[in-house]
């Protein structure tokens, strides 16, 4: 149990952990990787940066609660929670640690994926929220940055329900705080309803549409435009962005967007069983990673320079 002591120093980092690197920033947070000394497995440690006596909106208790949930779910595609703690009196956990990149990272890299692997990651995301949605927790920040590509390319989900504590304050949502981020926010949490799973179908959906185009359908300066755009915005015109080379893929833009949730999938094994079929004609992409991997082995193999893998 974390209890709230101010800015002191409770029990932080463990002792059989030794940190080897600062591998991530957010806006409330920032994660370390780390090493078992003993076991010597590589671990992630996400230090949230808010302190309890700077933030008094933060509700501890929820966090702890979903946390609970969170380590309970074991999947192939979300990221494994091992354990929560303080330091300094500021939360911390610890977590699977995935060798890759976000798939924020690579769309800013580079840029629109190919259908097919845009498929791939959108399918893989969506067995991670029907395994999490039948055990009862619901994400509230589906984005890029929650979604993790390790180097074989298989997507994993990271944060599950933290962001629900991180940003349950007592206040209105349109007066500025709101849980999830403002570009991929559903409509309903925008305007004050509880979250479900269809709302994380809606996040996706957003992301869903930055990797076909390259960006998020909702980007501006302004966050009181980008909840406009949530509200109001014509889908339609929306999905004239999208590239005609994605296909079947824009219907289910169009319907993981729908402003109402009754007009979305209404699961996300709703969703799988409608990607099913697409899946099955799609044609196989090989993971990048895999391909430099097997250029580096020929190369070995005729005895000339490996291949150097990009850092």
């Amino acid at each position: 149990m974390i209890t709230n002591t101010g800015s002191s120093f409770t029990r932080g980092i463990p002792a059989n952990y030794r940190i080897e690197r600062l591998i991530g920033t957010g806006a409330t947070s920032r994660v370390y990787l780390a090493r078992h000394i003993f076991l010597r497995r590589l671990t992630a440690i996400k230090v949230l940066t808010c302190d309890f006596a700077e933030w008094p909106d933060f509700d501890l208790d929820l966090f702890e609660r979903t946390a609970v949930s969170a380590a309970q779910l074991h999947h192939p595609h979300i990221v494994t929670l091992y354990d929560i703690d303080e330091m300094f009196a500021r939360p911390y956990l610890l977590m699977e640690y995935v060798d890759g990149w976000s798939l924020h990272a690579l769309i800013h890299r580079h840029g629109p994926f190919p259908p097919a692997r845009a498929l791939r990651i959108l399918w893989e995301v969506a067995l991670a929220l029907a395994h999490a949605h039948s055990a009862g927790v619901v994400h509230c920040d589906i984005k890029p940055g929650n979604i993790l590509i390790d180097r074989r390319g298989t997507a994993k989900v990271t944060d599950f329900g933290l962001s629900q504590a991180l940003n349950q304050v007592d206040r209105s949502p349109l007066e500025g705080m709101v849980a999830g981020t403002p570009e991929y926010i559903s409509p309903e949490q925008l305007l004050g309803q509880r979250p479900d799973q269809r709302s994380d179908l809606y996040s996706l959906g957003v992301t869903l549409f930055e990797m076909l185009c390259g960006e998020s359908p909702f980007k501006d300066p302004s966050q009181a435009v980008i909840f406009e755009r949530h509200l109001e915005a014509s889908r339609t015109a929306l999905l004239r962005r999208l590239p005609q080379s994605a296909g079947p893929l824009i219907d289910v833009v169009g319907k993981l967007m729908a402003r109402h949730p009754r007009n979305r999938p209404q699961s996300a094994r709703e969703l799988l069983a409608e990607l099913r079929p697409l899946l099955q004609k799609a044609p196989r992409v090989p993971d990048i990673h895999t391909a430099l991997l097997r250029i580096g082995r020929a190369r070995c193999e005729r005895g000339s320079r490996p291949t150097r893998f990009p850092s």
